[in-house]
């Protein structure tokens, strides 16, 4: 068995209102999403590590212990995460902590870079047909989400 785990943040200004997307799959059915707010002085790149963070979180408290691939559609993340870029910004250095040491806990986890985007939708390899395509991601739809938030303050 097998789990792929996929991440995306985004944030309506740089910095500005920001929000998160994250799903499960077990093989190939999505078995958990979540979309949520996370603030109002994100970042794109803090919003993906708080993503990032979110759904690895998720996998070690429901103690994931098979293969897990995790995907996102950001380049830094990814590869600061895999020691290919240096985490030069101190805004990211805790998260970026964070998320190492969240890492550690998972037995056997490959992280991967292999996402398209096409027309602000986050397209995931062999998922791009399938309608459950991760519609969290979808940036209209968080922009939405975080519209509602604050219609409700």
């Amino acid at each position: 068995m097998s789990y792929t785990l996929y991440f995306d943040g985004c944030c309506k200004g740089n910095p500005g209102i920001g929000s998160l997307g994250v799903a499960l799959f077990r093989d190939e059915e999505e078995i958990w999403n979540d979309c949520k707010f996370i603030g109002n002085k994100e970042t794109n790149n803090s919003a993906e590590y708080s993503a990032l963070i979110h759904g690895l979180n998720y996998v070690i408290e429901n103690n994931i212990t098979d293969d897990l691939i995790v995907k996102g559609d950001s380049q830094l993340v990814i590869r600061q995460m895999l020691g290919e870029y240096k985490v030069k910004s101190l805004n990211l250095l805790d998260s970026y902590q964070k998320a190492k040491k969240l890492i550690t806990k998972i037995p056997k986890i490959i992280l991967d870079k292999s996402v398209e985007v096409h027309d602000g939708q986050a397209t995931f390899g062999r998922f791009q047909n399938h309608n459950v395509l991760l519609l969290l991601l979808n940036h209209k739809q968080i922009y939405n989400l975080i519209y509602l938030h604050f219609q409700k303050i």
